[in-house]
Parts: structure tokens; C-alpha cells; sequence
């Protein structure tokens, strides 16, 4: 899938009362939270750098697919113990009157879809502890590495991981 509107990221406000919200598009050189911010449902797309939600910010995005390409690494979780991230991925009925309608029963239910020409290189995606999480969906990884951190404090209905190489490790003590 692809969404070729340029996007960027801005919070507004100040203090800890900044936020942002997003629109579906394309995030060129990556997408790095750095305040509570929103997703607005829709596909974005990750054009090298990296989709970072591990700041200690509250993310949400309902009805939201990621797709990896050019290089583009995830990371989801915290460094701390202050955030939440809450991430669904889009319904069938999202892709109606869009370019994947007819595609609609094979895309819904992903959350990240990383293409097969990604090569992220090393270290690779990581999903790390430490934050109240709950994501849901298909992270789908053919090119790259996912690492589970064993902090990593996720609560989900049906989250599955597919990836080329996949490591659980306990935390770091």
C-alpha cells in the first residue's frame, strides 16, 4: 500500500500540553513522536528513518496501517513508565473508495506492513517495555529484525508478529 501526500509532524501547545495530530500520507525521513500525539485512521507511510513511539508520550491511532519502506525501522514501547500507546489497525470497510478496495480482505487487520525490499540493516525494529500499550493487529516484517524486549507490557486481542528474524530477550538488568 501506499499514500504518496507529504505529511509532517508538528506539536502544538506548550509544556506538557502539546499535541499533535496526524493525517494519513507520507512521513519522508520518518516519523519521531515528541508529544501526545493523535493518528487520524488512514495508511502512513514511513519513507526511511524511523516510526519512534518510544518517547514517553501517549500515542493513539485507531484504523492505522504503517508501511516501512526505503530502509525505515519501528519502534514501539517506552523508555520510562509515563506513556500509553493504543494502535488498531484498519477494518475492511476503511479501504472502501479507496486505490485497495479491492484488496480490502487481505489488508485489513494490519497494523505495520514493511516491504519486502525494506532492509532496515542492524539493530532492526523493536518493541520495548515499559509502557501501558495495547496493540492489536498484524506487524509484518519480511525484510527486517524484530526485537521483544522482556519489559515489554503489551496487552492485545490478537497482536502477531511475522518478521524475517524474530529475538525475545529479557530486559537489561
Amino acid at each position: 500500500p501506499d499514500n504518496p501526500t507529504p505529511q509532517s509532524y508538528s506539536c502544538k501547545g506548550k509544556g506538557k500540553a502539546q499535541t499533535a495530530i496526524l493525517s494519513p500520507g507520507t512521513y519522508q525521513g520518518g516519523l519521531v513522536v515528541k508529544c501526545s500525539t493523535v493518528l487520524n485512521p488512514g495508511i502512513y507511510v514511513i519513507d526511511g528513518g524511523e516510526l519512534d513511539l518510544a518517547a514517553n508520550y501517549n500515542v493513539t491511532g485507531t484504523g492505522v496501517m504503517f508501511v516501512l519502506k526505503n530502509g525505515a525501522k519501528m519502534k514501539f514501547g517506552g523508555n520510562g513508565n509515563g506513556n500509553k500507546i493504543t494502535l488498531t489497525p484498519m477494518a475492511a470497510s476503511q479501504f472502501v473508495g479507496t486505490a485497495y478496495e479491492s484488496q480490502k480482505n487481505d489488508l485489513q487487520g494490519i497494523l505495520v506492513f514493511e516491504h519486502r525490499n525494506n532492509n532496515p540493516g542492524n539493530p532492526g525494529h523493536l518493541l520495548n517495555g515499559n509502557s501501558n500499550s495495547l496493540i492489536e493487529g498484524l506487524i509484518y516484517l519480511p525484510s527486517g529484525e524484530m526485537t521483544v524486549l522482556g519489559t515489554a507490557d503489551v496487552a492485545a486481542q490478537c497482536l502477531q508478529i511475522s518478521a524475517n528474524k524474530a529475538e525475545v530477550r529479557p530486559s537489561v538488568a
